[in-house]
């Protein structure tokens, strides 16, 4: 559609990277129990989330607001890739 142009380029990286950013986690279970952990380890350290904690009944405190930080960041990417 002849639309394609380098600041759509990096409009559209921005959603297609906050759109893997919540395919993570929504699936944090899964992947710990697969043994991936997709968090950055230094917000896991920040909030004291152990890997041990991403499999566990319930979600922590600390897991929630390690998840929560990542959910945010993603809505950032997709507020400044939606031009």
């Amino acid at each position: 559609f002849d639309a394609d142009s380098a600041e759509r380029r990096v409009l559209s990286d921005r959603i297609c990277s906050a759109l893997q950013v919540l395919e993570h986690c929504q699936d944090v279970v899964e992947d710990a129990y697969a043994g991936r952990v997709y968090l950055p380890t230094t917000d896991l350290e920040r909030y004291g989330v152990a890997e041990d904690d991403l499999v566990a009944a319930r979600a922590s405190t600390g897991v929630r607001a390690a998840v929560a930080l990542q959910v945010q960041r993603a809505v950032d990417l997709l507020d400044e890739g939606a031009p």
